[in-house]
């Protein structure tokens, strides 16, 4: 997590100080932008793909997306518990 994102969470009661619940954070944040670029790969593939694949490539695009969002989800969750309560 940034400085200023810990020095503002810790003014505002938000962080208990935990490296745990950082690094959880930043790993949150990771996954999500890994699920993010495969939204993108997994569409140019489709984009791409020759007739005879494109209901495959259509089906791994739209698993992606389902990651991504489920990915997405447990960031801003975790983005939640390190917020400021107030």
């Amino acid at each position: 997590m940034n400085r200023l994102l810990q020095s503002r969470a810790a003014r505002s009661g938000g962080v208990d100080g935990s490296p745990w619940l950082q690094d959880e954070f930043l790993e949150c944040y990771v996954h999500w932008r890994a699920a993010c670029i495969a939204v993108r790969v997994s569409y140019d593939h489709w984009k791409d793909a020759e007739p005879d694949v494109e209901r495959f490539a259509y089906a791994a695009h739209v698993a992606a997306l389902d990651r991504e969002e489920r990915a997405a989800d447990t960031y801003r969750e975790c983005a939640h518990r390190i917020a400021p309560r107030g």
